[in-house]
């Protein structure tokens, strides 16, 4: 009996690196922040194809250029993160930001996105329609 309690102990897990934790001072350190966080906490990797490496390799120095300070560069690496996001499988992924130059902008939800643009997506049904429309086409209408 003890072989198996020795047996099934393991060390303890990493501990989860979270970007709310991290204080940022310019774009390259949450760049940084994010694709640590990702690399080490990101569940899909083994069955998402998104080459994390290249990630790196091709935005870091994008994201070096930008200034957090600068709304036009907060734009763009809103920009960046949906690109280096686009591909990614899991289906409840997704990033939002805490930032005053992006309330206009939506999160990025890459399921979603994918969802909106299937040609047999329609938008939600509303809930009145069916307190509402279907009871007078059945109820007053008769059919």
């Amino acid at each position: 009996m003890a072989v198996c309690l020795f047996a099934a102990c393991r060390k303890n897990l990493p501990g989860i690196n979270d970007p709310a934790n991290t204080i940022s001072g310019n774009f390259s350190e949450v760049f940084d922040s994010y694709w640590k966080g990702m690399n080490n906490n990101y569940v899909f990797w083994d069955i998402d194809t998104t080459d994390w490496d290249r990630v790196y390799k091709q935005y870091k120095p994008r994201f070096a250029k930008l200034n957090l300070n600068d709304s036009t560069d907060v734009r763009k690496g809103y920009t960046y993160f949906k690109e280096i996001s686009a591909g990614l499988v899991d289906p409840h992924y997704d990033l939002t930001f805490n930032d005053s130059w992006l309330r206009d902008s939506f999160s990025i939800n890459p399921a979603c996105q994918r969802k909106l643009v299937c040609p047999d997506y329609h938008p939600p049904i509303s809930i009145f329609h069916f307190y509402d429309s279907v009871p007078r086409i059945i109820l007053i209408q008769g059919r």
